[in-house]
């Protein structure tokens, strides 16, 4: 129950500080602690699908976001993330800004033959 509160508050918290506007699939970032990665590729569903603890193909285009963790290869959590997914083969993983860098070469190490790319999106503070 506990557990439940606190994800359900995280979740409030998340969608205050991150604003999605479906039409021109921009984001706004609202703090300063966060990051945003941009997966793209026709197989970056497949590739975050053994990456992440969630279940990618459940994410609704520009409806539903999901709290999820990035695994290491022994299925320790690594982090935790947002995802967002923005169109078939283009997703937004909102994660702690410091750790961005570091989030994309953990992918690149795992990447091999997928049509997948990274990259860490600039948005604009209002």
């Amino acid at each position: 129950m506990l557990c439940g509160r606190f994800l359900a508050r995280l979740k409030q918290q998340q969608q205050q500080q991150l604003s999605l506007v479906t039409r021109t699939y921009t984001l706004q970032r609202l703090s300063e602690s966060r990051g945003v990665l941009k997966i793209a590729g026709d197989d970056a569903a497949e590739f975050l699908q053994g990456m992440v603890t969630n279940d990618i193909t459940a994410l609704e285009q520009n409806k539903t976001m999901q709290y999820g963790m990035l695994l290491n290869p022994k299925g320790r959590v690594l982090i935790d993330l947002f995802l967002y997914r923005i169109e078939p083969s283009l997703f937004y993983l909102d994660c702690a800004r410091p750790l961005t860098k570091n989030v994309i070469s953990f992918f690149h190490n795992f990447k091999l033959r997928s049509k997948v790319w990274f990259d860490s999106t600039n948005i604009e503070r209002r």
